[in-house]
């Protein structure tokens, strides 16, 4: 549903994993620490939220709302291939199994996420840069959610 959003949808999903345990906060130095459209150098372990292109569903009768499923890249980075894959893959599972009418809270703002659905499977992309050799992975999903 399009709304006027307090927080871009990455920012939504980046709570939404902390909120379901599958990342922590930032700065809190534990393991597994999620970032919203920004990925700092350190830690190596980490998961990255963006946002991407979306698409439009029409619009609701009698009111006119325009459903819009908002796009948003999930990036896991580890520094090994096997640690990596194996976050996102549940980070995959449970965005399939357990996201259905979700409340998440930001600051004073509530949202409803409806539902989020996956796009692609868990891709990896290979190694960062020479110097790190860590590993990268992304799942590509939409995201409908209503503040």
């Amino acid at each position: 549903m399009t709304t006027v959003l307090a927080h871009s949808p990455s920012d939504v999903v980046r709570k939404l994993l902390i909120d379901l345990g599958l990342a922590t906060q930032a700065g809190a130095g534990q393991a597994w620490p999620v970032y919203a459209t920004q990925e700092p150098d350190k830690p190596d372990d980490c998961i990255t939220v963006f946002d991407t292109a979306g698409r439009t569903f029409g619009r609701l009768a009698p009111t006119g709302e325009l459903v819009e499923h908002y796009g948003i890249q999930i990036r896991v980075r580890s520094a090994n291939h096997k640690t990596g894959y194996q976050k996102a893959a549940s980070i995959a599972d449970s965005l399939d199994r357990g996201v259905n009418l979700r409340t998440v809270q930001i600051d004073s703002n509530q949202y409803l996420i409806y539902t989020i659905s996956r796009t692609t499977q868990v891709l990896p992309i290979g190694e960062e840069s020479p110097e790190t050799k860590r590993r990268l992975f992304t799942i590509n999903a939409l995201v409908v959610l209503k503040r």
